[in-house]
């Protein structure tokens, strides 16, 4: 389970968008939520990083980023799938969301898989938003 390319949130930096960016315009993205309140992780980061500055916990971030981070698309989950010769299934990504869902409510999810169709727009919207679960297969020899 992970978040993909397509996600507005990053998780680490606990940002909007900042991983869509390359430098010199994650390094001002950062700054700028940072100073709009989205300081989360340079608040419990500060004194072990040494950061002076929300302007200097931007520019050490955006390295952090760029260097310890790589997302991918859907599309080229699929892609890499393919190419190694694997099937992908994004099966539990339904039963994650719809439970995440109920969750908000103190619902526990018991009977959500029965819900059908809900899997297609689901993907759609919350891969945005959340993180998606990726089956890899391979079939069995003389599975043609």
């Amino acid at each position: 389970m992970f978040p993909v390319l397509e996600a507005a949130w990053e998780g680490h930096a606990r940002m909007p968008i900042v991983h869509w960016l390359r430098d010199p315009w994650r390094c001002r993205a950062i700054r700028l939520f940072a100073g709009l309140g989205f300081d989360r992780t340079y608040r419990e980061e500060k004194a072990r990083r040494k950061w002076t500055s929300k302007a200097e916990f931007a520019r050490q971030y955006s390295k952090v980023l760029e260097r310890n981070t790589h997302y991918i698309s859907v599309a080229g989950l699929k892609r890499e799938a393919r190419a190694a010769g694997l099937r992908i299934a994004f099966t539990f990504t339904k039963d994650y969301y719809i439970a995440k869902l109920l969750s908000y409510f103190g619902v526990r999810p018991g009977r959500y898989r029965e819900l059908e169709g809900l899997e297609t727009l689901l993907m759609l919207a919350l891969r945005h938003v959340a993180s998606i679960t990726v089956l890899l297969k391979r079939d069995a020899p003389g599975n043609d």
